[in-house]
């Protein structure tokens, strides 16, 4: 555990970054690289050094084909530290929502500094992978792929090649563009229309 939050802690200091828990947390609870998540968030819409909104996360989770469970009323916890008694051998990856703060939980382990503090918890938020949550489903399900914003670069980054490559047949895409107005989500019928 420790090994995973100095590493991450270290990719967070040669970025420069301060208010970044929404980027780690994602990280961690994802099994992405910090960088990778990073540049997602900033794509999204995250400012450099800022603090987080919540709408700009949900859009990075589902980027990454997860979807968001609210599960705060199926527990009894009301802190970090008995809620990380509570879920003590439980398997799953969540984000729980203090004040001014997120922090992951992955298989009942907290990765964070407030691991063991009196935190209020707001929200928690179980993440499902969506090739598992679709699995037997009859019904397509649909892939969320980012752009980059065309006032950023032309060349397309590592990441989205990565995410590109993941797709597993039989999805429908679906990728990310950014104009003035801020993200918005254009369905891809073919895979030839992918840059």
């Amino acid at each position: 555990m420790n090994k995973i939050m100095t590493e991450i802690a270290q990719a967070s200091r040669l970025k420069n970054e301060i208010k970044d828990c929404a980027v780690r947390s994602t990280a961690i609870a994802t099994d992405y690289e910090y960088d990778d998540i990073h540049e997602l968030y900033n794509i999204c819409g995250r400012k450099p050094r800022h603090s987080t909104d919540w709408c700009i996360t949900k859009k990075v989770i589902h980027l990454l084909r997860h979807r968001i469970v609210d599960v705060t009323h199926h527990l009894k916890s009301r802190t970090v530290r008995t809620l990380e008694r509570e879920m003590q051998g439980t398997q799953g990856r969540y984000l729980v929502q203090v004040r001014e703060h997120i922090l992951p939980i992955v298989d009942g382990c907290v990765y964070d500094w407030s691991k063991g503090h009196c935190n209020h918890i707001r929200s928690v938020y179980r993440l499902i992978e969506v090739s598992e949550e679709f699995h037997h489903a009859e019904k397509r399900p649909v892939l969320y792929l980012p752009a980059l914003p065309a006032d950023i670069s032309n060349d397309v980054t590592p990441l989205y090649k990565r995410l590109r490559k993941a797709i597993p047949p039989g999805y429908d895409k679906v990728f990310l563009v950014k104009d003035n107005e801020g993200p918005v989500f254009v369905e891809v019928k073919s895979a030839l229309q992918l840059v």
